[in-house]
């Protein structure tokens, strides 16, 4: 799988927000995406969760649905998801 280069500081966030994992979401616009995953959370309820951080190491929220769903469908297309 690939990592990206904050992927420890997203995994920190991510256990610290009570998901599971953080998986590299690919480059946009000079941030680096991870998208969020719960296990036990019934699939297809909500939108995913994703988080950018700056090339500065500094992450944020995403709340654009827009952003969100690009930053999936780049999910999907990295990690072989249907």
């Amino acid at each position: 799988m690939e990592q990206g280069k904050f992927y420890k500081q997203a995994e920190k966030v991510a256990a610290e927000s009570k998901y599971d994992i953080a998986a590299y979401a690919g480059v946009e616009n000079g941030y680096e995406y991870y998208r969020l995953i719960r296990f036990n959370m019934p699939r297809y309820t909500g939108r995913p969760s994703v988080i950018k951080f700056s090339k500065d190491g500094v992450y944020e929220d995403v709340e654009d649905t827009a952003e969100i769903f690009r930053a999936n469908r780049r999910f999907n297309e990295l990690h072989k998801v249907s």
